[in-house]
């Protein structure tokens, strides 16, 4: 049995962006987001323990979200575990989660 280690509820999203690391960077598409982190689908994938910036237009503008690539899936994408964040972009993430997460659940499954 695989123990869930995430402190934060993902929900399912399609988002597009770009990552920056130190070397490179590329266009992705976030596929979930937590208040703890995210998962980017891109071809081009920074390297495990490697710094990267995510930015995306969420809600009413863009948000950064910085932190470390903790799973690479080459060819896939990447999960990034959020680094340190300030209390108002912690907030308008939250909220955007929480409005995310209503639309699912409206439409339902599937």
């Amino acid at each position: 049995m695989i123990r869930e280690q995430r402190r934060h509820p993902r929900v399912p999203v399609s988002i597009d962006g770009r990552w920056r690391g130190p070397n490179t960077g590329s266009l992705c598409k976030l596929t979930n987001l937590s208040l703890g982190g995210c998962f980017a689908r891109t071809l081009s994938t920074p390297a495990v323990n490697e710094p990267a910036l995510v930015t995306v237009y969420l809600g009413r503008g863009m948000m950064e979200f910085p932190g470390r690539v903790v799973r690479v899936e080459p060819g896939v994408g990447f999960g990034l575990q959020f680094g340190e964040m300030g209390s108002e972009t912690r907030h308008q993430l939250g909220q955007q989660i929480t409005q995310i997460g209503r639309q699912a659940a409206a439409r339902g499954p599937g």
